[in-house]
């Protein structure tokens, strides 16, 4: 919520922020769609999960049972939705809760969209007035978004722990045999993030943005690392 208002908040005149909007739109599209296909033609091409044992199947199926049920929940109520709903959903009758249950399963709300609709609005809203009257909310909006990135770091250094935790029960549980799978899935992972990364992230900076890669990756790196 502060990074966003803060970033359209920075560019002042509502003309670009409209022909920024717009361009960023045609932008996630493109590179969504380009990731999704990547991410299904790795998983079609080496098929990580069929080196997984019929009883460590089972097993994972029936232990996080729980989680698919959510998941399978989401998408139909994903696919029941109408445009006109979705549209709806994303302008917020109340933000905090949109917040609140952002990553709730069972919230029929708009959820981050929302969020970040209502980003949008107090933004835009935050660059038509008078700095001078909003100099305290905008330091409570920086502020907040330095609190924010250090609670990040804070969870950061604890997830290499957690990370271990996991991989120990499912050691525990299914013995070595999900090393290698686990692995295996790791590493197609990486391989089509790399992909995006460096080969459609870099094409698109070099013939789009007429920007040189390495050096906006080095401009960028602590965010990369930081989302990796």
């Amino acid at each position: 919520l502060s990074a966003l208002t803060l970033g359209i908040a920075e560019l002042g005149d509502l003309k670009k922020i409209g022909r920024i909007g717009l361009k960023m739109l045609g932008y996630t599209v493109v590179v969504s769609s380009i990731s999704v296909l990547i991410g299904v033609g790795s998983v079609s091409l080496f098929e990580p999960g069929k080196q997984l044992s019929q009883e460590d199947r089972s097993y994972l199926t029936e232990r996080y049972a729980n989680q698919s049920e959510n998941i399978q929940k989401t998408v139909q109520a994903v696919k029941e939705r109408t445009i006109g709903d979705m549209i709806v959903a994303i302008i917020p009758k109340n933000p905090v809760e949109d917040m609140a249950f952002a990553f709730n399963p069972d919230y029929r709300g708009g959820g981050l969209l929302a969020v970040m609709f209502f980003a949008l609005v107090l933004g835009i809203a935050l660059s038509s007035v008078d700095k001078e009257k909003t100099k305290t909310f905008r330091s409570f909006l920086e502020g907040l978004y330095e609190l924010t990135m250090k609670v990040i770091s804070f969870g950061m250094r604890l997830a290499p722990y957690g990370v271990a935790s996991l991989l120990f029960i499912l050691t525990m549980n299914l013995g070595l045999s999900i090393i290698k799978v686990l692995i295996g899935y790791v590493l197609i992972v990486i391989g089509a993030l790399a992909v995006q990364q460096f080969i459609t992230y870099s094409l698109i900076l070099k013939f789009f943005a007429k920007r040189n890669p390495v050096e906006f990756f080095k401009g960028a790196s602590e965010a990369m690392i930081t989302a990796f």
